[in-house]
């Protein structure tokens, strides 16, 4: 009963592997329609909107990628000392 047990599970192993890389694959292309869904509309915006969320045109894939930067600038008419988190 124990070989029974152990051939099971080994025969197993490769299926789980299979389905697991099978998740990966899929969860890689639902990550990458959003970037490309994203890009678009972000690529839509004038350069005055862009500006307001803090971006500008050169930035706009690595923020859909990447996710920006916690540490912004703050201009110091507003009293700030360069950076804030």
């Amino acid at each position: 009963m124990a070989q029974l047990m152990s051939f099971r599970a080994a025969s197993a192993a490769p299926a789980f592997r299979v389905l697991a890389a099978l998740r990966g694959i899929l969860a890689a292309i639902r990550r990458e329609m959003r970037v490309h869904r994203d890009l678009r509309q972000l690529e839509s915006f004038d350069d005055h909107r862009l500006h307001d969320i803090g971006l500008d045109r050169g930035a706009i894939e690595d923020a859909v990628r990447n996710g920006r930067s916690r540490v912004r600038p703050v201009p110091a008419s507003l009293g700030g000392d360069g950076l804030r988190l």
